[in-house]
């Protein structure tokens, strides 16, 4: 895909929206039976992302604009004592205005927690 199918503005980027209509109009002239969708509904997109990962499908996430950003986390492994107890570590910087890949959500129902592990 290139700039005929994600044009783009010098430092605004692309948006959720045009991503997902220009990868379903890539889709659709080069037959690939493949539909993007954007979704801002923090339950909806769990399901989604759920779905996907059940089904091999790559999930591109973005990370919003502006301020205050979210976390990344590391897992911590150090305790090999405990090999159920899952503790992460956050790192201090935050992250927005970026995509990232979603390879595996990890629900903690203990702590009413989502994580995801990315590849950015």
């Amino acid at each position: 895909m290139n700039m005929s199918y994600f044009p783009t503005l010098r430092l605004l980027g692309l948006n959720g929206l045009s991503m997902r209509n220009n990868t379903n109009i890539y889709s659709l002239m080069h037959s690939l039976d493949l539909d993007a969708d954007w979704a801002v509904n923090i339950p909806v997109m769990k399901t989604c992302i759920a779905e996907m990962l059940d089904n091999n499908i790559p999930v591109c996430l973005a990370i919003g604009p502006g301020e205050p950003g979210i976390s990344f986390y590391d897992q911590d492994k150090s305790d090999k004592t405990k090999p159920y107890t899952f503790v992460v570590n956050s790192y201090k910087s935050k992250v927005s205005d970026h995509y990232i890949t979603v390879t595996v959500m990890l629900e903690d129902h203990i702590m009413k927690k989502t994580y995801l592990e990315i590849s950015s």
